[in-house]
C-alpha cells in the first residue's frame, strides 16, 4: 500500500451519532506513546468536512495544550458562526490584560487576491502594551452583499 493509500486509511472515522465520530488512532502515526499532532489536525478536519458542505478548509490552527492519551478517542463537531459570511478563517492571540481602559487598534490589509485578502490586527493599551493581535482570512463584500 502506498503512503497515500496508507494515511487515508488512517484517517477512518466511524459515525457515531450526528457530528460525533469514534476515531482509533493508527499507531504508525505517533510520536512515542501518543498520536502527532498533524495526524490529529487531519483527523479533526476530516470531522469537520464531513460535516460542513465544503470540500477543505482554506486556513485552520491548532495549539494543543497537552499530549493525549494513545486510547480510542471521540470527537465531536460543535458548529459556532462567528461572522456574517464573509470571513473564512480568524485566529486571535490575547498577549495581556490592558492595563489602561482605552484601547486603540491597528489594522493592515495585504495579499488581495481574487476577492480575498488577509486582515492583520493588533490592539494596544495606551501604555504601549499589546494586549492582543489577530489575523483572519476575509473577503470583500460585493455591494448587493454588504451587511446593512
Amino acid at each position: 500500500m502506498n503512503q497515500f493509500n496508507q494515511f487515508q486509511e488512517a484517517l477512518a472515522l466511524i459515525h457515531i451519532e450526528k457530528n460525533v465520530f469514534l476515531v482509533k488512532p493508527d499507531k504508525r502515526y505517533f510520536v512515542g506513546n501518543t498520536p502527532h499532532g498533524g495526524y490529529l489536525q487531519a483527523l479533526m478536519h476530516k470531522a469537520l468536512v464531513t460535516i460542513l458542505p465544503h470540500a477543505t478548509a482554506i486556513s485552520s490552527s491548532v495549539q494543543f495544550l497537552d499530549r493525549i492519551e494513545n486510547d480510542d478517542l471521540t470527537l465531536t463537531v460543535d458548529i459556532y458562526k462567528i461572522s456574517r459570511g464573509s470571513s473564512s478563517g480568524v485566529t486571535t492571540h490575547i498577549r495581556q490584560l490592558p492595563t489602561t481602559n482605552i484601547l486603540f487598534a491597528d489594522f493592515k490589509a495585504s495579499d488581495i487576491y481574487k476577492g480575498y485578502f488577509e486582515q492583520d490586527c493588533n490592539i494596544w493599551d495606551l501604555n504601549n502594551n499589546l494586549v492582543a493581535s489577530g489575523r483572519q482570512l476575509t473577503r470583500i463584500l460585493k455591494s448587493e452583499e454588504k451587511i446593512s
